[in-house]
């Protein structure tokens, strides 16, 4: 009988940690992912700005973010599929590097989401948790 209570507990204790273990993972992955963005837009906007041409940064069905320079599409980034994202529009970006418009990027994963806002005026990005 105390055998079996002993499994018992461990079972449970190895279950928790498990949880916990996923929830950390998932944690991280948002957070790693909402840098990777900011990385990505600024990337785009050095792109533009370097050769002189405008660029468009939309997103395509919920899997990835691409350039699009003309009818070209010039760099992708690729959503993990444990991550969701939204915009509540596309990214125009002027050939100075500039972008003319205001834009919010939701993250969301099982447990956390994440809000990322491009301004107008000074073009900064910003972070924040739903």
């Amino acid at each position: 009988m105390i055998c079996l209570g002993l499994s018992v507990s461990i079972f449970c204790g190895g279950l928790y940690s498990l949880n916990g273990l996923k929830r950390f993972y998932e944690n991280i992955e948002i957070r790693h992912f909402s840098k990777a963005l900011i990385s990505y837009i600024y990337d785009c906007k050095s792109y533009c700005k370097a050769n002189n041409i405008e660029g468009n940064l939309c997103i395509q069905h919920n899997k990835d973010l691409k350039l699009y320079c003309g009818m070209q599409a010039v760099s992708t980034l690729n959503v993990p599929k444990n991550i969701k994202i939204n915009s509540n529009s596309k990214i125009n970006i002027d050939k100075k590097g500039f972008t003319s418009s205001s834009c919010t990027i939701y993250l969301t994963n099982k447990r956390k989401g994440k809000k990322i806002t491009i301004t107008v005026a000074t073009g900064a990005l910003n972070e924040k948790n739903n």
